[in-house]
């Protein structure tokens, strides 16, 4: 997959309201280029204020053999103080990116949650409130991205 000059990448949001609180598990991203794309992970459970809602859930999300450069921030984890997001428990393998590489602009950041990135992967972080990125064990082995990517005219 190629991706480029978009405002987001890979992004899944929810909230605690009523209308928009869900669990969303079981996702996996694999070989994608982006260039000039604004933002290419969002992972946040504040999209939307407010509450009524059951405790939103983003859980087993891998993302691996992924290149993001030029990036504006290279990715977020926004969870809440009552809900961390991404931290491993039973059955849940939390945000996981292995043998992939983001450059450019902000730093990852990780607030009221847990990234898990590859050793051999790269990416800035930073850390806010409740905010952790663990190491965890990846090959090493990324695509290459071609020199330029080209989309096509629209039909």
């Amino acid at each position: 997959v190629q991706v480029s000059g978009t405002d987001y990448g890979y992004r899944i949001k929810t909230d605690q309201t009523a209308k928009d609180s869900s669990a969303t598990t079981g996702m996996t991203y694999r070989n994608t280029c982006m260039r000039n794309v604004q933002q290419p992970f969002l992972f946040t459970y504040a999209y939307a204020s407010g509450t009524g809602g059951a405790i939103p859930i983003i859980a087993n999300v891998d993302i691996d053999n992924v290149i993001a450069t030029a990036t504006k921030q290279q990715g977020a984890i926004v969870g809440l103080s009552n809900s961390l997001m991404g931290v491993p428990k039973s059955g849940d393998t939390g945000i996981r990116i292995t043998n992939s590489q983001s450059s450019g602009g902000k730093a990852f950041s990780v607030t009221n949650g847990e990234l898990q990135l590859g050793s051999h992967s790269t990416a800035a972080t930073t850390t806010g409130s409740n905010g952790q990125v663990v190491q965890v064990p990846d090959s090493g082995t990324t695509l290459s991205c071609p020199s330029s990517i080209t989309i096509p005219a629209q039909i």
